[in-house]
């Protein structure tokens, strides 16, 4: 369990820098 919800946390991090370098490179 832990171990899941720690993957679902890295994977929505990554998303949220994904997103933001995304934005930087549109700037």
């Amino acid at each position: 369990p832990v171990f899941g919800q720690h993957d679902a946390l890295n994977d929505a991090l990554m998303t949220a820098m994904m997103y933001v370098k995304l934005q930087n490179l549109k700037i």
